[in-house]
């Protein structure tokens, strides 16, 4: 009889043998009084009858006990198998994290377009908080890969960043050398590795090579650290991820062992490890760890008794609870024994088989006790189970919370590319609702333009058949409902569920960084245009002058010289004093010094601190009249740098023998002063960014007109501080006019003129 049937005929609460007493007595009653009572009596009375009721209460309490010691042996084992899944569980994904963190670093390398550098490094891994966030972890680094006829450039190049000791080791002439660069944090224990040949040591290069080959992460076998000292010694492994030259094709190994530039890793010490990832053990565990299936000696990673127990107690061979279990990790396996320590021995012992053999006659309230128990534990599984309904929930709700809140587009696609999910920001930037979005294939938003970061662009990908292996950064060109394209960048990452592989997309609209980088490369050629051809005029007259000054031959163009010397030194002031007032300006600390000034005085002033701009240039300034004699409550040094601006400008670019007029004209209590020219006009495909800062309708470095492009803008500037107007009337070919509007101080002597 099974425990199932044992539980189905005692769940009315009556033991087995009750149903006989049951049976008597209905014969008893349906008969006479007579015949009861014989039958009551030989059934009592009866040798045969107490031993047969002996022997049924002896089989089922023996069958009780069998089926208690049976309940408590699995819960043991239950318990047991429970704590070495955790245990086990908790390495693996402990052991995942540390890869994920590698990748990271990885990701370091392909993002920036040059070699990252030991500073950025030391960014990097001080952002991860390895300490905190990576217990156990006794670093992170960076193995260059080697040419012998790279060797001593990258030596010097070490010692050059402040380590004159710096030294590849061990000595010796090999194929190839991979030598630790970077190692954070640079500890002393570190600081021992610094520069260490791992491809050296067959242990450490067996899994380089299979990082190298395979294009994924890999472990080591077992080793001693060079972190190791005299004291505490631990055994090590360490975890590589091969860094290859970005946009390289490495399909195959030959490609990658040509495309590698070196190796992220992480060193390892397993005790170290253990306690950052169980704390100081499982005290329900002991085991041990082996570098590979079999448990050798020599190949012990990690024992619980050496690192936290007494060496004195038995040995895991002894225990009542053994578990072999292996530990797949990236090129590596492990294998751990697993044992229920004492404490755990004596949590699981029970004295209800000992109390079902004294006491047979209350076997049907241990049997109660059981199915009690059973359920007490179903409903903890049950509650177990809400909780997690719950915490799976409120992980929905902050998932949709964050990315409804995102501002770049967010979107999930099927392996196939078909759009399951979009968040509201993707409706934004494409202009697509999102009943619209979803089933769409996400090609239709994306085309092969805009330049990939990193291979071939997502519809590439598609097209031929590797959708499944996206898992990159790239660049891309959008395209909106209205089928206009925009550039974007993309990463992609893909994830599974029930066997299924979905991507998601993080896609951002850069046409705001792409303008932005396009105004840094103009303001570049800009300034630099600006500042060599000043800085090559003065260089020329100082070193005539010192040419002359050495053979004691004095020229007579010395004052020229000095005279040109002085001129570009002046040009250079301006772009200094333009560049400093666009920052006071960003920062909000120009303040205007207002007073009342006087229109005519005002524009005679500028014409006369512009003449000699314009005599070069044979250029005649021209103050028409006639000038209302109104005053304005303004800077007069800021007024002046804008009238210079508008003025040199004109003359810059004017024909030789024209004319440049300044002009001023009173309306609805404004006045509007004006600057004209009849040079060659104002680029159309240049207008809308004319006031724009470091623009140029030529930002060459070949260009003929000087400038640094701030002028209008910082004129534009100004004039608002003012609360007045700017603005231009231009046509090509035949000339512009520039002028502001500011408000009259007084508006009584509006009527006088001069």
């Amino acid at each position: 009889m099974d425990q199932d049937t044992i539980v189905s005929k005692t769940r009315g609460g009556l033991p087995l043998y009750s149903s006989s007493l049951t049976t008597c007595l209905e014969i008893m009653l349906s008969d006479p009084v007579r015949q009861s009572r014989n039958i009551f009596a030989a059934v009592a009375h009866n040798e045969l009858t107490a031993w047969v009721v002996l022997v049924l209460s002896l089989l089922l309490t023996a069958l009780a006990w069998q089926i208690s010691t049976q309940y408590v042996e699995r819960r043991a084992q239950e318990r047991f198998q429970y704590e070495v899944e955790d245990a086990k569980f908790a390495i693996g994904k402990r052991m995942l994290d540390y890869e994920q963190m590698l990748r990271a670093g990885v990701a370091l390398f392909n993002a920036v377009e040059h070699p990252v550098t030991r500073r950025e490094w030391r960014a990097f891994v001080s952002t991860l908080n390895i300490e905190e966030s990576f217990p156990g972890l006794q670093g992170i680094g960076y193995s260059r890969w080697i040419s012998p006829q790279d060797l001593d450039a990258v030596i010097s190049e070490v010692r050059a960043e402040g380590y004159p000791e710096f030294a590849i080791k061990p000595e010796g002439e090999r194929e190839f050398y991979s030598s630790i660069i970077y190692l954070e944090p640079m500890d002393d224990r570190n600081l021992r590795a610094f520069g260490y040949d791992m491809f050296s040591e067959p242990t450490r290069r067996a899994a380089m090579e299979h990082a190298r080959d395979a294009d994924q992460t890999s472990v080591s076998g077992r080793v001693v650290l060079l972190q190791e000292t005299e004291q505490d010694v631990q055994a090590g492994f360490l975890m590589y991820l091969p860094v290859y030259r970005a946009g390289a094709d490495i399909a195959t190994i030959e490609q990658r062992r040509a495309a590698l530039l070196g190796f992220v890793y992480s060193p390892f010490r397993m005790r170290d490890l253990m306690q950052g990832i169980l704390g100081f053990g499982k005290p329900e565990l002991e085991f041990k760890l082996y570098d590979g299936i079999e448990a050798q000696a020599d190949k012990l990673l990690f024992d619980t008794l050496q690192a936290w127990g007494d060496v004195s107690e038995k040995s895991v061979q002894s225990a009542a609870y053994t578990s072999k279990q292996v530990i797949d990790l990236p090129g590596r396996t492990w294998s751990a024994i697993f044992t229920g320590s004492k404490k755990f021995e004596a949590e699981m012992s029970s004295s209800q088989p000992l109390q079902i053999v004294v006491g047979g006659v209350v076997v049907d309230f241990l049997l109660f006790a059981i199915i009690w128990s059973l359920s007490q534990q179903r409903k903890r599984v049950v509650v177990k189970a809400r909780e997690m309904t719950s915490e799976l929930r409120r992980s929905r709700e902050q998932f949709r919370a964050i990315t409804d809140a995102a501002h770049d587009a967010i979107i999930s696609t099927e392996v196939n590319g078909a759009i399951l999910y979009s968040n509201p920001a993707a409706s934004s930037v494409f202009g697509l609702s999102a009943d619209d979005l979803i089933g769409m294939p996400v090609t239709a938003l994306l085309t092969e333009g805009g330049g990939p970061k990193q291979g071939p662009g997502l519809p590439a990908l598609m097209k031929e058949g590797r959708f499944a292996a996206v898992s990159a950064t790239f660049e891309a060109q959008g395209i909106r409902a209205d089928d206009s394209e925009f550039p974007l960048e993309v990463s992609v990452s893909n994830w599974k569920a029930e066997d299924e592989i979905f991507f998601t997309l993080l896609i951002r609209d850069i046409s705001e960084r792409k303008r932005i980088d396009r105004l840094k490369d103009e303001f570049i050629s800009t300034v630099s245009h600006e500042l060599r051809t000043p800085l090559t005029a003065i260089r020329g007259a100082l070193g005539l002058l010192r040419t002359t000054e050495k053979n004691n031959a004095p020229i007579p163009q010395s004052a020229d010289l000095l005279s040109i010397a002085c001129q570009n030194t002046e040009r250079l002031v301006h772009l200094v004093n333009d560049i400093l007032d666009l920052e006071r300006l960003e920062s909000g600390r120009l303040v205007l010094d207002l007073q009342q000034l006087n229109l005519p005085e005002l524009l005679k002033q500028a014409i006369r601190e512009n003449q000699p701009y314009a005599l070069p240039h044979d250029v005649a300034l021209v103050l028409a009249e006639p000038i209302p004699n109104i005053s304005l409550q303004a800077d007069s040094g800021r007024l002046m740098q804008v009238l210079a601006n508008f003025i040199s400008n004109a003359i810059k670019f004017s024909e030789t023998g024209a004319s440049v007029t300044v002009s001023a004209v009173l309306k609805d209590g404004k006045v509007r002063v004006s600057v004209t020219d009849a040079g060659i006009g104002v680029p159309e495909d240049f207008r809308e960014r004319l006031f724009m800062r470091f623009t140029q309708a030529d930002a060459t470095d070949s260009r003929r007109k000087g400038g640094s492009g701030l002028g209008l803008s910082i004129s534009k500037s100004i004039i608002d501080l003012h609360k007045g107007a700017i603005g231009y009337d231009t046509e090509e070919g035949k000339g512009s006019c520039f002028y502001f509007e500011l408000a009259v101080a007084q508006p009584g002597s509006e009527q006088s003129s001069i």
